[in-house]
């Protein structure tokens, strides 16, 4: 888990837990009822 208010770097951490470091600043943006009805 990243720990943002650790002494390693945020970019450290992601490298040894093998993620992106932008993956660390996406916010997913939950889905519009016009999407969920173009999926259906």
């Amino acid at each position: 888990m990243i720990d943002r208010l650790h002494a390693l770097p945020l970019a450290r951490q992601a490298e040894e837990l093998g993620i992106s470091r932008g993956s660390l600043y996406y916010q997913p943006q939950p889905v519009s009822v016009a999407g969920l009805a173009l999926m259906y």
